[in-house]
């Protein structure tokens, strides 16, 4: 619930997505604009450890590596921006799981640092 409450989520073709429906009859709604203000403002990258947990090495390296492809896909509306231009052959290839195995080392500053040229602000961590 936390990432439909802070994230300013986006469909494939960029158009935002209106989850405060979610939060409708939730005590969050009343708590005031203090909270509220933060209310689907961020990009979040959402990132499940839980498929790492594998019988080898290999098999939990390539689960991990599905994970971080699949929250690029979840950000690739992104690729449209002309300001990313630069950041799409690298991004593409991480997204469909056939970048070089060190582009995978540092994926997510990667990606922060493209949600950050898209939205023109500094993430939170």
């Amino acid at each position: 619930m936390l990432q439909y409450f802070f994230e300013d989520a986006r469909e494939a073709d960029g158009t935002k997505v209106d989850n405060a429906y979610l939060f409708d009859g939730l005590n969050i709604m009343q708590a005031g604009e203090e909270y509220l203000s933060y209310m689907e403002q961020f990009p979040v990258i959402n990132l499940s450890l839980k498929s790492g947990k594998q019988p080898d090495f290999e098999l939990a390296y390539d689960m991990l590596i599905r994970q971080i492809a699949y929250e690029y896909g979840r950000h690739s509306f992104m690729l449209k921006d002309e300001r990313l231009a630069e950041q799409k052959e690298r991004y593409l290839e991480i997204m469909r799981e056939k970048a070089k195995r060190s582009s995978y080392n540092d994926a997510l500053l990667f990606l922060s640092r493209c949600l950050e040229m898209y939205y023109g602000k500094k993430l939170l961590f």
